[in-house]
């Protein structure tokens, strides 16, 4: 769960990154908070934290084929997504859409995994992309579906770092 969280913190400050690139803001709070943040959950993880290590090696060869198959079609998805947004001249859609396809990816990680927690993600960032598209300034689109989805990775990391528990369906 460890490395699934510290994919998910990186993947949190693509997203922060992305949302503020253009925005004017200042270097610090354009890069220097998400490495923080990323710095901060990777640093603070709790050794006890439930590892692939105690998994058995077949449980975690399973684990590995169900990450894979969701992000596989994950990246297939959003690669079709991008083309066929970038053909139609909407491209300003794309980062909600890509946080609903990142959320529903989520949901068989949640039921094969599984890992309660990440429904809440998906519901998450769902919701976050699906109130972007209904914003129709696209800056401010771009922002929130960004920074939203980013706040929800890093939460959802935060979790799964100190609180595994919680993460894990009893």
């Amino acid at each position: 769960m460890q490395a699934g969280s510290i994919i998910m913190s990186f993947f949190a400050t693509i997203w922060w990154i992305v949302g503020v690139l253009n925005s004017g803001w200042s270097p610090i709070v354009s890069f220097g908070i998400p490495i923080a943040i990323f710095v901060f959950l990777f640093a603070n993880r709790k050794k006890e934290n439930i590892t692939h290590t105690d998994l058995s090696e077949q449980e975690g060869r399973r684990i590995g084929r169900i990450v894979g198959i969701a992000s596989g079609a994950e990246g297939i998805i959003i690669f079709v997504v991008v083309n066929i947004l970038s053909n139609i001249g909407k491209s300003d859609l794309l980062s909600p859409i890509i946080a609903i396809i990142v959320g529903l990816h989520f949901i068989p990680l949640a039921r094969w995994i599984p890992a309660k927690l990440y429904y809440y993600t998906a519901l998450v960032l769902v919701a976050v992309g699906t109130i972007g598209l209904f914003i129709s300034d696209s800056n401010l689109r771009l922002k929130f579906a960004c920074l939203g989805s980013a706040l929800a990775l890093w939460i959802t990391s935060y979790i799964v770092l100190r609180m595994p528990l919680l993460a894990q369906k009893k």
